[in-house]
């Protein structure tokens, strides 16, 4: 028997400032025996709702999934803010007892999965994650850069934001953040934490955003910046070989996460997953990749 329903999360209620009071579209999924919960960060881009049907109701099977739409994205208020992210996960969980937390992140998300403390946190599982903008391609790093300047000019990325969202091409892109320049230099600002919680993570070689589809060296090299600095983490990534950001074969990383593909086993990096947090930093189970690479 699982329950699954929609939820409001209240974040923001011990801020001084009244704007930061404000409501999170949610959902919770909630098998009747869980064995602990997980707590999904989605991308950047993206909507809990694309991730439930394939991936998320699979997982909440066996344990408690809680997710939510970060601000400024749809059914969620304020503007999206990097920096008020890991304080609305840390009022969330605190509202929802004491039991294990295990964390799952996708591209952003992973990025702000590895900026939270909670002595809840068990494991950690980072899908294509995006840990710091060294990992992207030159020419991103680039940009990003000079829209960190530019942030620094009174006005200018909110100027070119309401042009972007005025002309609606964040929305014609997928993309539910109508700010998304200031987005980005606000994710360059936060800081990581550092822990030694057991950590697993999947980098697809068809990866469009991080420049490594047909690009084997790349492949290897962001494999190895993850495991300098998580030298602990379990590298999955041979269960999402062939598969893009979103962890499908189109070129559009907008679409539905995890929607199964001619050719492609999709349950079996949700087994792993499952496997994972169950078990251990040894996640032994049905689907055990083997080596570092």
């Amino acid at each position: 028997m699982v329950n699954q329903t929609k939820h409001v999360f209240y974040v923001g209620e011990r801020a001084p400032d009244d704007s930061r009071k404000i409501k999170l579209d949610g959902f919770i999924i909630d098998p009747k025996k869980a064995k602990g919960t997980v707590f999904f960060l989605q991308g950047f881009s993206d909507r809990y709702d694309d991730y439930l049907e394939h991936f998320l109701f699979p997982i909440g099977e066996e344990f408690r999934v809680v997710t939510y739409n970060h601000r400024g994205h749809p059914g969620s208020e304020g503007k999206f803010d990097a920096k008020r992210g890991a304080e609305d996960w840390k009022e969330i969980t605190e509202s929802m007892g004491r039991e294990p937390a295990y964390l799952l992140g996708h591209s952003y998300g992973a990025n702000l999965a590895t900026r939270l403390e909670s002595d809840k946190i068990q494991s950690t599982y980072c899908l294509t994650p995006l840990f710091d903008l060294q990992m992207l391609p030159f020419l991103h790093r680039l940009g990003i850069n000079i829209l960190n300047t530019a942030g620094y000019i009174p006005g200018l990325l909110q100027t070119i934001d309401y042009g972007i969202e005025s002309t609606g091409i964040a929305e014609k892109a997928g993309c539910p953040n109508n700010c998304p320049l200031q987005s980005f230099a606000q994710l360059a600002t936060l800081k990581e934490t550092k822990h030694d919680k057991p950590m697993a993570f999947a980098l697809a070689d068809g990866d469009e955003v991080l420049g490594v589809r047909e690009n084997t060296a790349r492949y290897l090299h962001l494999v190895d910046r993850i495991k300098a600095r998580y030298p602990q983490a379990k590298n999955r990534s041979e269960l999402v070989r062939g598969l893009n950001h979103c962890l499908n074969l189109t070129k559009n990383d907008f679409t539905p996460f995890l929607t199964p593909e001619k050719g492609k086993d999709s349950n079996r990096i949700i087994e792993d997953i499952i496997n994972f947090y169950s078990n251990g930093s040894s996640a032994q189970g049905l689907y055990s990749p083997n080596g570092g690479t």
